[in-house]
């Protein structure tokens, strides 16, 4: 029965406070490698012309649903502390820019006229590349492990 008055609530001594950059890299791995991709993807359908390919190859949106989902589910989880959605985050990040990444080399390789330059290609794998390489450095490095290990106590 509430009394009306506020109760406190003791934090466990224990338990560590997230660090930043597990909010700032899950969050932006939520709006840019979830939730925009996943927008796009849908927007695909109001196409007529793409959604004929896509119903003759339905693969390559699949996969994209499924990394993206997988992001998004992973950022949540790893937001909240969970070890298991920081390495679903990871994965499916490091899945979805490395695709990225065989894309634009494959655009930038052929000689078929593109509306962005070869070197805009190149930079964009880079830019996977090095987004690759963040997650890992930081998701799996030594600080940012221990709290994940503290919050499965």
């Amino acid at each position: 029965m509430s009394t009306g008055t506020h109760e406190s609530f003791e934090v466990s001594p224990n338990v560590r406070k997230r660090p930043i950059g597990v909010s700032i890299l899950a969050i932006w791995d939520a709006l840019f490698a979830g939730i925009v991709p996943l927008l796009l993807a849908t927007l695909l359908f109001f196409d007529e012309e793409t959604r004929q390919i896509l119903i003759m190859n339905p693969t390559p949106y699949a996969v994209r649903v499924l990394l993206t989902t997988g992001v998004l589910v992973g950022a949540v989880l790893a937001w909240r502390g969970e070890r298991r959605g920081r390495n679903l985050l990871v994965a499916s990040v490091i899945a979805h820019h490395f695709l990225a990444i065989l894309n634009n080399v494959g655009m930038a390789l052929i000689d078929v006229p593109v509306r962005m330059s070869s070197t805009r290609m190149w930079l964009n794998a880079v830019r996977s590349a090095i987004s690759i390489a963040i997650h890992v450095w930081y998701f799996l490095g030594k600080p940012t492990r221990e709290f994940y290990s503290e919050q499965e106590q």
